[in-house]
């Protein structure tokens, strides 16, 4: 696709492409710090003198408070733009990373790198994820791989650096360091704004007086009654539980595999390859049309199943690179998938409140990671148990996403005649306006674009999201149709 093509504003612009760019450095500096787990983890229990189920707390409340900080920002994003929150968690992530590095124990680097880096953490990552969904609509699962491919990023860059930096300063020197470089994320979500229509959008709703802004009751039941977002709600925990163990324990597993340090950091940088090639390159045959979204996390949940299980069958280097880059690709597959599956079954409306409850059910399990590393390295003396039980997950994901296909297709009758029927409203209120009023015809085939953009939603919740629109291109028409009454 050639770049001067593009349209400059609007979804799937030139500024949306311009705004994933830089998301997706943002994403690569804030994701550094889970991205090094493994380094981190030998770090503390070094430096510290700690045992492995205590060094794992830190690093475990990252991903708690990254989540659970879903319960602020879902709400603000809902009610708010997200540009402020982003900004803010800039701030306090870079500010969370600075402060470890005076930390005299585990509890108060639990306290500066799992709370306050996790909150900073969890409010770049929601509102990165409202930002590229509503920026893109048909370049979606691309866009999406592209700024997760950031995180990917940080895989193969902080923990080389981290190695490097710590072979001429104390640990807690390169978590200053670090957190001097995280700074530079608040520079570029400087430029980073909501597009152009959903702006006129929140003014058209703050000037109508009918509509609430926020989060309502009735939204929320709208979330819970749905069976796609429970599956989505499994998945998430799920999948975060066995990425996270693999990510925290991946460095000192290879080292109980017979790796040397050197040899197991440098085996982030082969997952993260992979990983790179699962987010970036798998999501474009969904976006060209070659396999549904739903059939390709399906595959993808069900191949991290898999691959999980290969990890105690290594034995050695080159046989942990190997199931490391067929894992690899299959998770980073199923990240991106996720978050477009989100859009896809919840749309623009509900999104930040559905990713507050993803975020906040996700976290709660959290704070069981500890206990749960501690209990298979400390008192097992081996990480296989772990990971085979992590490996269970995952096939239990993917056949859970079996069953979902199954229920959509028992759907599909029932929404293809929804669609017919909307699309012939759709017809009458552009005609009608047409007639009387250009400007409105206009208005009505912006509103009509975004109906048929959701029509490819094959799911009960995208009947949500295009009864909406269609109210929205219902109303249009009767403003033409009174119009001409009164010219009459």
């Amino acid at each position: 696709m050639i770049f001067s093509s593009i349209p400059a504003t609007g979804p799937d612009s030139r500024r949306s492409f311009m705004t994933a760019a830089l998301l997706t450095l943002v994403l690569c500096m804030s994701s550094s710090g889970f991205r090094s787990a493994g380094f981190l983890y030998i770090g503390i229990m070094d430096t510290m003198k700690v045992s492995r189920g205590e060094a794992s707390w830190p690093l475990s409340l990252i991903g708690a408070v990254t989540h659970l900080s879903g319960v602020i920002s879902g709400p603000l994003c809902q009610m708010y733009s997200p540009r402020p929150l982003l900004l803010i968690g800039t701030l306090i992530a870079s500010s969370g990373m600075m402060l470890s590095s005076i930390a005299q124990n585990v509890f108060q680097l639990t306290v500066t790198m799992g709370l306050v880096y996790g909150l900073g953490n969890g409010l770049v990552l929601t509102t990165t994820n409202i930002f590229i969904t509503q920026h893109f609509v048909e370049y979606r699962a691309i866009a999406f791989g592209i700024v997760y491919g950031g995180s990917t990023l940080a895989s193969v860059i902080f923990p080389t650096l981290l190695l490097w930096l710590s072979g001429f300063f104390a640990f807690n020197y390169v978590l200053l360091t670090l957190g001097g470089i995280l700074l530079n994320m608040f520079v570029l979500s400087l430029l980073v704004y909501e597009p152009e229509y959903i702006v006129q959008m929140k003014k058209e709703v703050a000037a109508d007086s009918t509509q609430k802004r926020g989060v309502s009751l009735d939204m929320i039941k709208s979330l819970m009654t749905t069976v796609p977002f429970y599956v989505l709600l499994i998945s998430n925990i799920a999948l975060q539980w066995a990425f996270d163990a693999f990510m925290t324990t991946l460095v000192d597993f290879a080292m109980d595999k017979g790796c040397t340090l050197t040899q197991a950091v440098d085996l982030l940088p082969w997952f993260s390859v992979a990983d790179f090639i699962g987010r970036v390159i798998m999501p474009i045959a969904c976006d060209r049309g070659l396999i549904k979204r739903q059939n390709l996390i399906t595959i993808s949940y069900t191949m991290c199943g898999v691959g999980l299980s290969t990890l105690p069958l290594s034995y050695d280097y080159p046989s942990l690179v190997c199931a490391i880059l067929f894992m690899g690709l299959f998770m980073g597959t199923s990240l991106v998938l996720f978050a477009c599956m989100v859009g896809d079954f919840v749309g623009l409306e509900r999104l930040p409140i559905a990713f507050a409850i993803l975020g906040v059910s996700n976290g709660m399990f959290f704070f069981l990671k500890p206990t749960f590393f501690g209990f298979f390295r400390d008192n097992i003396k081996s990480y296989d148990g772990m990971f085979w039980f992590c490996s269970s997950l995952g096939l239990f994901t993917g056949f859970m996403w079996i069953g979902l296909l199954i229920y959509l297709r028992r759907q599909g009758a029932e929404e293809e005649k929804s669609d017919v029927e909307l699309s012939t409203r759709e017809a009458a209120a552009y005609s009608a306006a047409a007639a009387v009023a250009p400007s409105t015809a206009l208005e009505a085939v912006r509103r009509g674009s975004m109906l048929s953009a959701c029509s490819n939603i094959s799911s009960p919740e995208g009947l949500y999201v295009k009864t909406r629109m269609s109210v929205a291109v219902d109303n249009l028409a009767y403003v033409a149709e009174e119009t001409f009454e009164q010219r009459l």
